[in-house]
């Protein structure tokens, strides 16, 4: 009875820590395209074709740097918070976490092959993919998971017949 009392009170937990790093995931997906775009400017293509030419240690401590970067911002957004501005100082740490995670994933990408000839790191780092890979299959078997994916799915088709509409409706004038 323990155990079954134990499992209803942790699943929300595990449901909430599963959706948070499927979330995370995708950002780090959507904002490694952008970084990567921005990495084209003339700028930073000198800084990244430095940083891809790092030893595996300097490469490493490469990722260190956004949380360096972006400490001043997390600390104003405490001050923030304890001084009665919610708003501004979960605004701030909003932003500082599209930032960090947008410069940790341009920088991993940069220095994904030196990263991970450490072997301790590489070992880190698989088992973060298999903690990943579990939280996919288990979210992808849930009910919740599945309704989201039908209605995302219908939302689409939606979104394909109105922009369809709007296309042929300019024909139709003419």
């Amino acid at each position: 009875m323990l155990a079954g009392t134990f499992r209803k009170l942790l699943s929300p937990l595990i449901s909430a820590v599963a959706i948070a790093l499927l979330f995370e995931e995708w950002l780090w997906e959507k904002l490694s395209g952008l970084m990567a775009r921005i990495g084209k400017l003339p700028v930073f293509r000198q800084l990244e074709s430095g940083i891809k030419r790092l030893s595996p240690y300097p490469a490493l401590a490469c990722l260190a740097v956004p949380w360096f970067l972006l400490l001043p911002a997390k600390i104003s957004a405490l001050w923030l918070l304890s001084h009665d501005h919610a708003l501004a100082g979960i605004g701030t740490i909003l932003l500082a976490k599209l930032g960090g995670t947008a410069l940790v994933a341009r920088i991993f990408s940069l220095t994904r092959n030196q990263a991970l000839s450490i072997v301790w790191f590489n070992g880190i780092y698989q088992f973060v993919i298999r903690i990943l890979t579990w939280a996919h299959n288990w979210l992808k078997q849930t009910e919740g998971y599945q309704r989201i994916k039908a209605n995302i799915e219908q939302l689409k088709l939606k979104l394909k017949s109105f922009r369809q509409q709007l296309r042929e409706e300019p024909k139709r004038k003419e």
